[in-house]
């Protein structure tokens, strides 16, 4: 008979032991579970389920979110390594996000392709037990409850399943997710200067500093007043902020333009890790992305334009990579491949009406009430679930209810779903600016 999976409120139960109780301690490869927790569960038969049900399986925990492309792109060989190994393996996949968004989730995911395992939402225990950073990040159990590998999805791969389906431990490379949780980059310097014991002191006026990456560090940048400051990030992520002047919509890759004759240079500026990718899912890629992060910091006085700031951290970046490199930053004319947003009717079919606030999306959807236009455009950007860059032609500037189901990196189901608003999507050429990176004369 045909196994059924279904989505009502259930509850996961895994048996771990403590007598002590109180606060938990991460676990680390070589430990065993050592608490009793109950957290919500989907896509899974009966009422309760425990771990124990999975005696006599490796249990592989993989940490995830419905906004996390690269999560949702492991789902397939996931699902059908465990549909191969089912016998031996067991995943579960783990969110701290709520039940509701995993179900709309997994309804439109259904409709594209199958998933097998459970799906434990609304979780704050587990993640505490197995803190992590970065996403997707995978937990391996053996038999007896023993933590024999912490993971990136690069481990996840037919070779190691085969290999505890035979009894064989994998050579595990083991996720490398420390961080220093105690840095703010709100308020903490990047750089201590060696004059003073804080890089804020009241008496330092100007002082801009790059490195290379830093361990412990997530990649990240913010602005303020008197401060720009970046960690651990690529040379395309520095100029794509300082020369877009910190404007969203220069932030995504395909608005940034790598015009150099060197293939191995133009990798080192965009972090693409020749013959493997951008993706952090693998070990090379990381070291690669490491090799060739940076870090800068920008202190100027507070009543210095925000525009005056952006130009300074320009002026640093060429400074420094024009002899390293070759190169330089500046905003450019270019004729590009766009896709384009357009009403094709003038019946109004998105006017906010509901009266409810909401804008969320996933890869398989997108909701927005009381959002606008531009608030689309962002959400089919969001991990670059459309590789060109995204106008919007439709002169709407209201307030709209809109609400998209389909595949969203496929324009032919996303023109689908547009039409019964009376909108399209359609690849265009058209003049814009772009963030150009160029070699030096």
């Amino acid at each position: 008979m045909k196994k059924q999976l279904l989505f009502g409120t259930l509850f996961l139960t895994i048996a771990i032991q403590n007598s002590i109780g109180g606060p938990i301690d991460p676990l680390r490869v070589g430990d065993y579970l050592p608490v009793v927790i109950t957290q919500r569960v989907l896509n899974v038969e009966g009422s309760l389920v425990n771990l124990s049900s999975f005696k006599g399986k490796y249990v592989i925990l993989d940490f995830w979110a419905t906004y996390c492309a690269p999560c949702v792109a492991m789902f397939p060989s996931d699902d059908s390594l465990q549909k191969e190994h089912g016998r031996d393996v067991q995943f579960v996949a783990v969110t701290d996000q709520k039940m509701s968004v995993v179900q709309n989730f997994l309804s439109h995911y259904k409709k594209n392709g199958e998933i097998s395992f459970p799906f434990i939402v609304e979780d704050t225990t587990l993640s505490s037990l197995f803190p992590h950073t970065y996403i997707p990040h995978y937990v391996w159990i053996n038999k007896e409850g023993k933590i024999i590998g912490i993971t990136d999805g690069s481990q996840v791969n037919k070779e190691n399943i085969d290999q505890l389906s035979k009894g064989q431990l994998p050579k595990f490379v083991e996720k490398d997710d420390s961080i220093n949780t105690s840095y703010d980059i709100e308020k903490d310097p990047v750089f201590q200067n060696s004059g003073y014991t804080n890089a804020f002191s009241d008496s330092l006026f100007y002082q801009s500093s790059i490195s290379g990456y830093r361990r412990g560090f997530l990649n990240q940048i913010t602005h303020s007043e008197d401060r720009i400051a970046a960690t651990d990030i690529s040379i395309e992520a520095l100029y794509a902020f300082s020369v877009g002047k910190f404007q969203k919509e220069f932030i995504y890759p395909n608005r940034f333009i790598a015009n150099v004759s060197d293939s191995t240079l133009k990798d080192i500026i965009t972090g693409y890790c020749p013959g493997k990718g951008y993706t952090t899912s693998d070990p090379e890629i990381v070291a690669w992305q490491r090799k060739y992060s940076f870090c800068y910091e920008l202190h100027t006085p507070s009543k210095m334009s925000s525009e005056d700031k952006y130009q300074l951290m320009v002026d640093d970046l060429n400074r420094y990579f024009g002899p390293l490199y070759h190169i330089k930053g500046a905003m450019e004319e270019r004729s590009m491949q766009c896709l384009v947003i357009r009403r094709t009717s003038d019946i109004d079919k998105i006017k906010y009406v509901s009266g409810k606030k909401k804008i969320a999306s996933d890869s398989y959807s997108v909701e927005i009430h009381g959002g606008h236009v531009r608030d689309l455009m962002s959400k089919l950007l969001q991990n670059y679930q459309l590789t060109y860059p995204v106008l919007d032609e439709t002169g709407y500037s209201g307030p709209i209810d809109l609400e998209l189901f389909c595949k969203l990196s496929d324009l032919k189901a996303l023109n689908k779903e547009l039409a019964k608003f009376d909108l399209e999507i359609d690849l265009v050429p058209r003049t814009m600016k772009m963030v150009v990176v160029s070699d030096l004369p």
